[in-house]
C-alpha cells in the first residue's frame, strides 16, 4: 500500500461515520413526525332526527316530518339525561304534542265487570204449543197488560183482570154463612168459590180477613210471546173468552266453550247475550242454564249450556254464534283504557306523562279486560297520567333513543 492510500483511509472512515450519524438522526426525525392516519381531522357536525333516522342535516333545526328538534348524531341517545333505564324519557315541545294529537287520561280505581267472549253452537230448538188465556168466569174486562203482540211475558205475569159480580156475590154468601156458623151450607158455598178459581189458601184468607176481592187477576201460565190480543177494557167476557193467545216462541239450547281459567267466573242464571253473523243487528238475551265440570284435556276448555228464547224463525240447529257472558265483577282495581296499553312480544307497557312535555314508557302487568277498559296489576298507581292517543309515536322515539344510546356506549 502506497502513502497516498494510507492518507485516504482515515478520511473515508470519518466520512462514513458522519454519514451514518446523519442518517440515524434523519430517521429519528421521520418517526417522530405525525403520521397521516394519526392526524385528527375535525368531522363536520351531523344532526339527525331521533324519530326519523333518515333525516340528516349539518345545521340545527327541526325535522320536516314530525317537527322534533334535530340532535347531534353522537348525542342522539341523550334526551334529558335520563338514560339509565331501558326506555329513556322523551321530551316533546307543546307544538309537537298538538301536532301528534297526544291525549292523556288518569289511572283510576274502580269496578271492572268481567265478560267472557266466546263462540257457541245452537243445539236443540223447541217450540211450545200456543195457549189461549181464558178467564174461566163471567165478568167485565177491567185491565190489560200494556205489552203488545210479539213481546215476551214471564210465567206468573199479570195479563188482565176481570170484574165479576157473580164472584163477589159468592164471597159474600160464604162470609155470611161462616159468620153465622151455618156448617151445613158451608161445603156447598166452598165448592162455589172453587168454581170461581179460589184456592184453599185463598178461602182460608177470606175467613181470616173478611175482605172481598173485587177483581180477579189472570196470570200467564208459562213464559212465551203474545201471539194475539183481543178485546179492550170494558168488554164483556164469558168463561171461554180468549183474551190473549200466548206461545209461538222458540226455546234454544246453546253450548259455549270457556277456558279453564274462566270456570270460577261463571255462575248459574248469569246473563248471556248472543249474536248470529247471519242475522246482523239481532241480539238475543238468555241465561246460563248448566255448567259442565268436565274439562277437555286437549283444548283445556269446558262447555256451558245457555238458554235463549226468541220469536225469530230464522235460527237453525248447528248455527255458530257469538256469545258474551256477564260474569262476577271485580272490585277495587286500577283501570286504564285498553287503547293506552302497547302490547309487545315481551309484555305490555304504557306511556306515562311525567309533565312539562316529558314522557316515558313504563312496563306494566295487565289483568282482565272488559269492553274498552283493562286492569293494571303492577307498574302504575292511582292518579298517574297515561297517553291514550299518539303513544305509539312516543314509544318509537324512546326506542330509537335507547338504540342510539347503546350504539354510543359501544
Amino acid at each position: 500500500m502506497n502513502s497516498n492510500s494510507k492518507n485516504l483511509f482515515p478520511v473515508l472512515l470519518a466520512v462514513a461515520f458522519i454519514a451514518g450519524f446523519a442518517t440515524d438522526r434523519l430517521w429519528e426525525s421521520v418517526d417522530r413526525s405525525p403520521k397521516l392516519e394519526q392526524i385528527a381531522v375535525p368531522a363536520a357536525q351531523n344532526y339527525v332526527c331521533p324519530m326519523h333516522a333518515h333525516i340528516h342535516s349539518h345545521e340545527q333545526g327541526q325535522c320536516p316530518v314530525c317537527g322534533m328538534d334535530l340532535v347531534l348524531a353522537r348525542d342522539a341517545g341523550h334526551t334529558d339525561g335520563s338514560n339509565d333505564d331501558e326506555f329513556p324519557v322523551v321530551s316533546i315541545s307543546s307544538g309537537v304534542v298538538n301536532n301528534l294529537g297526544v291525549r292523556t287520561t288518569r289511572v283510576k280505581r274502580g269496578t271492572l265487570p268481567r265478560k267472557i267472549d266466546t263462540m257457541g253452537l245452537i243445539g236443540q230448538i223447541s217450540t211450545a204449543r200456543n195457549t189461549d188465556i181464558k178467564p174461566g168466569i163471567p165478568g167485565r174486562l177491567e185491565f190489560m197488560t200494556t205489552k203488545e203482540v210479539g213481546e215476551i211475558v214471564q210465567v206468573g205475569e199479570v195479563m188482565y183482570s176481570v170484574f165479576s159480580p157473580e164472584r163477589i156475590r159468592a164471597q159474600e154468601e160464604y162470609l155470611a154463612s161462616w159468620q153465622a156458623k151455618d156448617y151445613a151450607l158451608l161445603p156447598k158455598l166452598w165448592d162455589a168459590l172453587r168454581k170461581f178459581h179460589f184456592s184453599d189458601v185463598e178461602i182460608k184468607k177470606l175467613e181470616e180477613t173478611h175482605e172481598v176481592e173485587s177483581l180477579y187477576e189472570v196470570y200467564a201460565p208459562h213464559e212465551g210471546a203474545i201471539i194475539q190480543r183481543r178485546g179492550k177494557p170494558g168488554s164483556r167476557l164469558n168463561p171461554v173468552s180468549r183474551v190473549f193467545t200466548l206461545g209461538g216462541y222458540y226455546s234454544l239450547s246453546v253450548t259455549a266453550e270457556i277456558f279453564e281459567r274462566q270456570w270460577s267466573w261463571v255462575k248459574m242464571r248469569q246473563r248471556a247475550t248472543m249474536t248470529v253473523p247471519s242475522l246482523p243487528g239481532e241480539k238475543f238475551e238468555g241465561i246460563v242454564e248448566k255448567i259442565n265440570n268436565s274439562i277437555n284435556f286437549k283444548t283445556r276448555t269446558l262447555p256451558v249450556q245457555l238458554r235463549f228464547h226468541t220469536l225469530n224463525p230464522m235460527l237453525m240447529t248447528s248455527m255458530v254464534t257469538d256469545i258474551t257472558i256477564d260474569t262476577v265483577q271485580k272490585d277495587n282495581v286500577l283501570i286504564v283504557p285498553r287503547d293506552a296499553v302497547i302490547r309487545t312480544g315481551s309484555g305490555a307497557r304504557v306511556i306515562a306523562d311525567l309533565g312539562a312535555g316529558r314522557y316515558k314508557p313504563v312496563i306494566v302487568e295487565t289483568g282482565i279486560e272488559s269492553g274498552d277498559s283493562m286492569e293494571i296489576t303492577s307498574g302504575l298507581a292511582e292518579g298517574d297520567k297515561v297517553v291514550v292517543s299518539g303513544q305509539f309515536l312516543i314509544d318509537s322515539e324512546s326506542s330509537l333513543t335507547a338504540s342510539f344510546r347503546r350504539m354510543r356506549d359501544k
